[in-house]
């Protein structure tokens, strides 16, 4: 994880100086944050811990680091600097839970939403974990939220090709990187407070490679909503940064279409209870899913707690809340969201390989 914490009230005094917001707004903002259930998230972005007083070195000197004034180029250079350090603990994290040696790796998948740049970070990690030359790379780019399953479903069809293939899942985001590229609407300003930034790493493949592996990928499915493709959008914005627009529909239509997808994925055992992962996207989110599928409050505390400690990473956080279990129940679903808006499912058993975060 970056090592900067920004806490909830935090956000709320910063976002309130930086727009000069009116008691009333302020107030308003804190209701708000405070319905979230977000209390701390992590950013590779110091700045926001000093306001636009913070100095930082760029390039070719030392500048006010303003974050709302970063070109692209500038933070396309950070995310290759912060998200190679963020890949680096999480791959090595992993490595000491596991079996797996190095030059076992086979595959190298690369999940991000949140910068671009070739040759990336993924190489570049590759080339200081000292991975052999004919590991394959490739990137699942600007998927959004629910990108790790599209990561976990690519992966499980490399090892269904190649019994021997070891395939290292890494989802990146640095969302924060792009804070500040529009702030004015009252969507834009609850959007900063809920994305955060943070890396998972995960390693799969039909070899024993952990003494204790977590658990088994059994079956994947999508489904795309008829609904207003605006709910839920991920664009380059004019500010220098990407953009998200996130309608206040979402929750309501993403639960009415969940259980036509829980539909599609059955479990081995239906008299044995599931576990749960709801990608946590919101705690409307969560919790509008949890009602629709008549879910309990111990069903939806992978999901909540991973939000309250850490916010929404985009792809990564799944995989946190994944993590959230002290023990992975022994069958269960995991359920994410992209834009489209789309739902991702997946179904998991006991054992197999899917290391949990750093």
């Amino acid at each position: 994880m970056p090592p900067d914490v920004v806490t909830s009230a935090h956000t709320i005094q910063y976002l309130a100086e930086v727009l000069d917001l009116s008691p009333r707004r302020k107030q308003w903002l804190q209701e708000r944050v405070h319905a979230s259930g977000i209390r701390r998230r992590h950013t590779c972005v110091p700045e926001f811990m000093d306001g636009f007083n913070y100095e930082c070195s760029s390039d070719t000197a030392t500048t006010s680091c303003d974050p709302s004034s970063h070109s692209l180029n500038e933070r396309m250079r950070r995310y290759e600097r912060e998200a190679l350090k963020l890949a680096e603990g999480a791959t090595a994290s992993l490595l000491k839970r596991t079996d797996a040696r190095l030059d076992e790796i086979t595959h190298v998948i690369w999940v991000t939403c949140t910068g671009f740049a070739a040759p990336g970070p993924a190489q570049a990690l590759s080339d200081r974990l000292g991975l052999q030359d004919h590991v394959h790379h490739v990137q699942v780019g600007f998927m959004g939220c629910g990108a790790a399953l599209q990561g976990l479903r690519l992966a499980d069809a490399y090892c269904a090709s190649d019994p021997d293939a070891v395939v290292l899942l890494l989802c990146v985001e640095l969302c924060t990187l792009h804070f500040g590229s529009s702030l004015r609407s009252a969507e834009q300003m609850i959007i900063a407070t809920h994305f955060a930034d943070g890396a998972a790493a995960a390693l799969i493949s039909r070899r024993q490679i952990a003494p204790s592996p977590t658990l088994c990928l059994r079956s994947f499915c999508s489904l795309k909503l008829h609904a207003d493709p605006g709910l839920l959008t991920w664009r380059l914005g004019d500010g220098g940064g990407f953009v998200m627009g996130l309608g206040r529909r979402l929750p309501g239509i993403l639960a009415d279409g969940v259980e036509r997808l829980v539909a599609k994925m059955p479990v081995d055992d239906p008299e044995e209870r599931s576990g749960w992962v709801i990608h946590p996207g919101g705690r409307a989110i969560v919790e509008a899913i949890g009602e629709q599928l008549g879910l309990t409050s111990h069903d939806l505390a992978p999901s909540l707690g991973t939000l309250a400690d850490f916010g929404n990473m985009s792809s990564p956080t799944v995989l946190f809340a994944l993590e959230r279990y002290d023990q992975v129940p022994t069958q269960g679903r995991l359920i994410a969201f992209g834009p489209g808006p789309s739902i991702e499912g997946m179904c998991w058993s006991k054992p197999q390989s899917v290391s949990p975060p750093s």
